[in-house]
């Protein structure tokens, strides 16, 4: 992750379900911090794509993780789409996380520049708070496959949701 406190959030739940898992404060826009040819997958998850208001450093992500993957080596990328906003549209919701902690978001999307902004209050259950908020700048999926494809990846299947079902512009 490239946010601290969502790392420190990860960790702590990782520690409670006693997961076996590395997690590496980095921003996926610029070099990884991996060895060419040293990953068999790379995953940008959770609208980590899109994070600058810059087409060229969000198409990096697409180089970078090129540049770490074995020959065979797969990339996911698992990403919001914004077709069916077409307006301004809001959104809150509220969820209570495994550590305890109250996670509040705040979405907000502008259609006039293709981007969201999330509010992200955390509560934890000793009494702390912390703020933050989430850019996203939104792509199609034809400008997506077509960074990727530049960057030297190609795209063996589009999802509609985390079900595997087929993706549909209008409804995914």
């Amino acid at each position: 992750d490239y946010c601290f406190e969502a790392l420190q959030v990860a960790r702590e739940n990782a520690e409670i379900s006693q997961s076996k898992v590395n997690h590496v404060l980095a921003d996926m826009t610029m070099r990884l911090p991996f060895a060419s040819d040293s990953a068999d997958a790379v995953f940008s998850l959770g609208t980590s794509f899109g994070l600058d208001s810059a087409d060229e450093r969000n198409a990096s992500v697409f180089r970078f993780s090129f540049e770490v993957l074995r020959p065979n080596g797969i990339f996911v990328l698992d990403y919001v789409n914004s077709t069916p906003f077409r307006y301004p549209y809001q959104q809150y919701r509220e969820c209570k996380l495994a550590n305890g902690s109250l996670r509040m978001e705040e979405f907000r999307f502008y259609p006039e520049t293709s981007s969201s902004v999330t509010k992200i209050i955390l509560k934890r259950v000793h009494g702390e708070q912390s703020i933050f908020y989430h850019y996203v700048k939104h792509y199609s999926i034809s400008q997506i496959v077509q960074m990727m494809e530049k960057s030297g990846l190609g795209v063996i299947k589009v999802f509609g949701n985390f079900k595997g079902e087929r993706f549909d512009p209008q409804k995914s």
